[in-house]
């Protein structure tokens, strides 16, 4: 199947509809500390987060079908909704910001030790640089990860999470009868 095939209607329909009900449940759900059923439909949820927005995507740009405007921010929504109730919660910029200047002084000592700099880029300047940039890229990131950590929480707020579920699902029937809720509103 190429990118166009998965933006088609069939695809696209199925998605919001299959994913609209994992929503639902996820949401109904919610939190249960007696069994596991919780942990699987959100481990579920985030990998189908991703299918989801794959899909949105290929309707958004490769599709042979012009798509209304609400099924690309069903898609969309119901994707990021999935994909960001486990995500929001990873550090990310900590992980990159450790990753980088380990990156940064590893580059930095190999350069020395290879070009024979070793008089100008002692380990003392070696270990300054690496944790400057370390310390940058995480300020930089953190931002970022607190703008992705609240859209998160917004949208995998239960009440939210089922409204976006009741909407994709009624996305995808109106789909399946050629119309969508931009066609009805007007």
């Amino acid at each position: 199947m190429d990118v166009a095939g998965i933006g088609s209607s069939e695809v696209v329909e199925t998605t919001l509809a299959v994913f609209g009900l994992l929503a639902l449940a996820i949401a109904v759900i919610g939190r249960n500390n007696e069994t596991y059923l919780d942990e699987v439909l959100i481990a579920i949820g985030t990998i189908a987060g991703i299918f989801v927005l794959v899909v949105g995507v290929a309707a958004s740009f490769w599709a042979d079908i012009d798509y209304d405007i609400s099924t690309k921010v069903v898609l969309f929504l119901l994707g990021f909704g999935l994909f960001l109730k486990i995500v929001h919660e990873i550090k990310w910029a900590s992980i990159f910001a450790l990753l980088i200047g380990a990156g940064v002084g590893y580059a930095l000592f190999w350069a020395s030790e290879t070009f024979d700099l070793t008089e100008y880029i002692t380990t003392t300047v070696v270990i300054i640089v690496a944790l400057v940039i370390m310390l940058l890229v995480y300020l930089a990131l953190k931002f970022f990860e607190d703008l992705i950590s609240i859209a998160g929480h917004m949208l995998s707020f239960r009440p939210i999470m089922f409204i976006i579920g009741l909407v994709a699902i009624a996305e995808a029937v109106l789909l399946f009868t050629d119309s969508s809720i931009s066609a009805l509103l007007g």
